[in-house]
């Protein structure tokens, strides 16, 4: 039995969109999230583009990559590599495959936000599984928006969820 979040008591979801076309980006905005708020991002799609999508999570209109680094994990059948980026990137999807993400993201005390990415992506055996943290290396006292971007035009599929969830206190 699958477990919703919307059943966990301390989850509130703050954001639902399901986009009708084909986009290449999506903002969340007015988000409202302070330092040491924990939010749930989820992000299921089907890459329409031709090649291979790269993509990026954006915090309050930065949408500037030498502003965050991120390191990744990818296992791909018996091979296992890994990587350190200064780029924003959360996940990646081939040409008509598609990418369930899940990312844990939050402001720290000190005000760098920080993200760490579940990625499930490809199809049939040549599904693959990528692990990737990150920060923002803006200091910040909160979260106002996040916009998820393809690096190709119209590379995030119509019908595509995007919900985003935050940890009551």
């Amino acid at each position: 039995m699958a477990i919703s979040l919307q059943t966990l008591p301390n989850m509130v979801r703050i954001a639902s969109i399901k986009t009708d076309t084909d986009s290449t980006s999506v903002t969340i905005s007015n988000i409202n999230a302070s330092r040491d708020d924990v939010l749930l991002l989820t992000f299921n799609t089907t890459n329409p583009a031709d090649s291979k999508t790269i993509y990026h999570l954006y915090f309050n209109g930065d949408s500037t990559d030498t502003n965050y680094y991120t390191q990744y994990m990818l296992g791909n059948g018996s091979t296992l590599s890994s990587d350190r980026e200064n780029a924003s990137v959360v996940g990646a999807a081939t040409a008509s495959q598609t990418l369930a993400c899940t990312v844990y993201i939050y402001v720290s005390p000190s005000g760098i936000i920080k993200f760490l990415s579940l990625v499930n992506r490809d199809d049939s055996s040549s599904v693959k599984v990528l692990t990737r943290t990150g920060v923002y290396t803006q200091t910040v006292t909160g979260i106002s928006s996040i916009t998820i971007t393809g690096s190709n035009a119209n590379s995030i599929g119509s019908g595509t969820v995007i919900e985003l969830w935050k940890l009551r206190r």
